[in-house]
Formats: C-alpha cells, sequence, structure tokens
C-alpha cells in the first residue's frame, strides 16, 4: 500500500498539470503614494508584491494596481532566485491593466534565458543545465463555458514560492466598470493578496483570465 501511494505522489503532481507556470513571476514594488489632500507631499514609501506572467514580444502583463506609483520594480521568474529590473511600459487604469518590461539589454537576454540563475551555492549553473523561459503565455480565443476548469497561478503573499489553485467558471456578465461595461469571468478558485496580475489558465493551459 505504501509504495502504491508513494507510486501516485511520484506520478501525480498538481504543478505539472499547469502548463506555461514558468511564464509567471513574482513582482516585488516599491511605491510612493501622492497625498491627494496635500499635493506637495508624498507618502512614506512602502513595499507590496503581486504577480505577472510573460507574452509575447518579451513583455509581462499585470494589474496596473500592482505598479501604481511605483518607484522600483523587481521581478523573479518561477524557479529563479534573481530578481529583474522591470518598468511599465503601457499603464491602463480603466482596465486595470499595466505592460513591463525587463530594464536594461543584458538583464532582458539573462530574463529570458535565465543566465543569472544560480543553483543555491552562490555560483551560476553550467551553460548545459540553464534552461530557457518561455516565450510566453498565449491567450484563449473562446470564452470558457460554465464550469469549466480553471486554474489560477501566482503568488499570494505569505510565502515565495509559486501557488496553484483549481476552480471552476461560475457566472459569465458584464459589469459596469470606469464608466463602461466589461465582460467579467467568475471563477470560484482560491484567490489572495499577491494574486494579482496572475493568469487564469484553462485545460490546455491557455489563458482565459
Amino acid at each position: 500500500v505504501v509504495s502504491i501511494i508513494l507510486a501516485f505522489i511520484s506520478v501525480y503532481d498538481p504543478m505539472s498539470s499547469v502548463i506555461g507556470k514558468r511564464c509567471v513571476c513574482r513582482v516585488e514594488v516599491s511605491r510612493v503614494e501622492w497625498n491627494f489632500l496635500h499635493p506637495w507631499q508624498r507618502t512614506p514609501q512602502s513595499k507590496s508584491t503581486g504577480t505577472a506572467f510573460v507574452i509575447e514580444g518579451r513583455k509581462l502583463l499585470t494589474n496596473a494596481h500592482v505598479v501604481r506609483s511605483a518607484t522600483d520594480i523587481r521581478v523573479r521568474p518561477h524557479g529563479s532566485t534573481r530578481r529583474y529590473p522591470a518598468e511599465v511600459l503601457h499603464y491602463a487604469p480603466d482596465f486595470d491593466m499595466a505592460l513591463l518590461k525587463i530594464k536594461g539589454e543584458q538583464e532582458e537576454i539573462d530574463f529570458f534565458s535565465e543566465n543569472g540563475r544560480d543553483n543555491g551555492s552562490g555560483t551560476e549553473e553550467p551553460d548545459a543545465k540553464r534552461k530557457k523561459l518561455p516565450q510566453g503565455l498565449q491567450f484563449a480565443t473562446d470564452l470558457p463555458a460554465l464550469h469549466e476548469s480553471v486554474h489560477v497561478v501566482g503568488f499570494p503573499t505569505g510565502g515565495n514560492t509559486i501557488c496553484v489553485t483549481e476552480g471552476v467558471v461560475s457566472r459569465l456578465d458584464f459589469i459596469s466598470f470606469s464608466k463602461a461595461l466589461m465582460l467579467t469571468i467568475q471563477i470560484d478558485a482560491a484567490i489572495n493578496p499577491g494574486n494579482s496580475g496572475g493568469p487564469a489558465l484553462n485545460s490546455e493551459g491557455l489563458v482565459t483570465g
């Protein structure tokens, strides 16, 4: 019985069922907010974390509120200990979306080839062991069906490792958001602070939300 259980554990890895999890990154942000009551002053610096994921064109997609008023942005790929500097390329608060890029030519090369990844001993891994980061997650072209299974991938607060939760699509609806009607997909997967900006993936590993 023990051998059967161990065999099942070795075969069943919920992380392995999520295609493209290596494209999901932890975002660490230092921010200084404006004081709207005293526009000549700014609030003390604070820090927060969120999630982003790689898309085509060597860019990263996240939520706008994750990088709002950011003075410094660092991105850490899943499975790596290196934090890469990033900057906001496009910012769309009306849709709560932001597009990021890695700062610096060499840093961008290292990020997408993981050249800066170390092996835990303080030294970089040999060239033969380095793994290229996937070129980006693909988006689903069709709306998900009700009760369709989805995986939410991100870096919720309380830990430094990637987290995957599973749920189903429970509602498709339009809501009023920023003076416009927007199509929304409601799911029942557990989502916590820090998950913001992370993808919801369908069974094919395509971004559905």
